[in-house]
């Protein structure tokens, strides 16, 4: 009874949430293309572990007021179809690649990257170093996070991937429908992405794909580690002030590492926020969305 309920709920969901974008070709399957905006560079958004591009709909608003950009589904997540395993970053990245052809998005691009998203904006950057014109991460993975944080905090972090692990099939049998333990993520968001980010959190699909890129975290960390440097383009990193105690010393020199991969690079911490709510949280989402148009300006002014 409960997977019947599952498919006739998840079925339901699929009207009420109808993709506000496009789906694209990459090659045997579609993923979803939502494009705001006018004007280059483009943004291209891309989302953090278990997430998808109804997370950036603060942000994505306040950016399109001054330039085209663009957020996706990654293959399984939200709108898009299932992709090809693995699902690990230099897949993650060729995908991206091909979204970006297929749908004829011309760069030059500011890529701007969540958590997880981190890794893999570092990849397709390294894979196509002439299209990437300056990055924004958002309190981003780190390919050595794991290795270098106090040890209580790890285990905080797999106790999350075990959770993530028995959730698809909980979810095939109708539990996610009683309660979504992922569902407070969406909070603070639009309504109608907060509610589209519910359902989605209640699906099988959505949660399989999820745990698919996550079983391929040591894969896409050594691909971002190995991605190299990114030259003198715009970067600003993005912490969230908010974080553990325990972390935030470490997750703060992590984050200046990425920064300092890039000649003009620099590293931020954003006073009162969580790793979520610099997306989620209205207010702390504007201070997203300035960085990334601050990029934008710099990209701008060095190519006249």
């Amino acid at each position: 009874m409960g997977a019947l309920w599952q498919d006739r709920a998840s079925e339901a969901d699929r009207r009420h949430f109808p993709a506000p974008g496009r789906l694209v070709d990459v090659g045997g399957h579609r993923l979803h293309l939502l494009c705001l905006g006018e004007g280059q560079p483009t943004v291209l958004l891309e989302a953090g572990a278990t997430a998808w591009s109804a997370g950036w709909a603060w942000v994505q608003v306040l950016v399109a007021e001054h330039t085209r950009v663009c957020a996706y589904d990654r293959a399984g997540l939200g709108w898009s179809e299932p992709g090809p395993a693995p699902r690990d970053g230099p897949r993650l990245a060729g995908e991206l690649a091909r979204l970006l052809e297929a749908g004829e998005i011309a760069g030059p691009y500011v890529l701007a990257g969540h958590s997880m998203g981190g890794l893999t904006i570092r990849i397709y950057a390294a894979a196509a170093p002439d299209r990437v014109a300056g990055l924004v991460f958002v309190d981003p993975s780190h390919p050595d996070q794991f290795a270098r944080i106090p040890a209580e905090a790890r285990a905080e972090y797999l106790a999350f991937f075990r959770l993530l692990a028995w959730l698809p099939a909980y979810a095939r049998l109708g539990g996610t429908r009683l309660h979504s333990p992922l569902a407070a993520l969406a909070h603070g968001l639009p309504e109608e992405a907060r509610m589209a980010t519910e359902a989605a959190y209640a699906t099988t699909g959505h949660l399989a794909a999820s745990l698919a890129e996550l079983e391929q975290w040591d894969a896409t960390s050594r691909a971002a580690g190995g991605a190299g440097t990114l030259g003198d383009r715009p970067v600003i990193v993005l912490t969230a002030g908010m974080a553990d105690a325990r972390l935030l010393p470490t997750i703060a020199l992590l984050h200046q590492e990425i920064a300092a991969l890039s000649s003009q690079g620099e590293q931020r911490t954003v006073p009162g926020a969580g790793h979520v709510g610099l997306l989620t949280d209205r207010k702390h989402a504007e201070v997203t969305a300035a960085a990334i148009l601050e990029v934008v300006t710099r990209v701008r002014a060095e190519r006249r």
